[in-house]
């Protein structure tokens, strides 16, 4: 089937959906591990300390996306060689390779500007519906607003990646060219 090029292929959105899937599970393993050193270091009032727990929270999602993509593609490799696309090739020993670093930082991009995008979103239809910021509280019962922030997401972290093949075909494209 062709899908028209303007539309995230499914590939697109599986790769949206599994972000999203390894961000819930990290963190709920992160939070407490973070969480609870966060609140020693701030109370203890080490601001270096602080600001370099929280660089390495903010960059742990790399890691954790590239080892993931790394021993997935180990596995398909192993176990279903056929589903495994060829630019990636043969994978081999438990350390990343320089394909699953890109996917861990495309990764780790994707998630941050689809939050920023949702964020600006929200904030666009909030002010614009009549609700100012001071009257603004989302709490976890607010499920219409909860839906609305992770369709947004999904959407926008598809669309990113979306963006991210049409640029990988288009170098490929090139490069049979040249």
């Amino acid at each position: 089937m062709k899908y028209p090029k303007w539309f995230p292929y499914p590939s697109s959105w599986l790769n949206a959906l599994l972000l999203a899937g390894l961000i819930s599970v990290s963190g709920y393993i992160t939070e407490d591990l973070y969480g609870d050193i966060l609140q020693k270091t701030f109370y203890a009032g080490r601001i270096d300390l602080l600001m370099l727990i929280v660089a390495i929270a903010l960059l742990s999602p790399i890691l954790i996306i590239t080892f993931v993509h790394h021993w997935i593609h180990l596995l398909l490799s192993r176990y279903a060689p056929d589903l495994q696309a060829p630019e990636i090739g043969q994978v081999k020993g438990f350390m990343p390779t320089l394909f699953s670093w890109w996917e861990g930082i495309l990764g780790w991009s994707t998630m941050a500007l689809s939050g920023l995008f949702t964020l600006v979103v929200g904030l666009i239809l909030y002010i614009t519906l009549g609700v100012g910021l001071s009257q603004w509280q989302l709490v976890e019962s607010d499920r219409p607003a909860q839906i609305f922030a992770a369709v947004t997401w999904l959407t926008s972290a598809a669309y990113l990646y979306h963006c991210s093949y049409l640029v990988e075909q288009r170098l490929i494209a090139f490069n049979e060219k040249s």
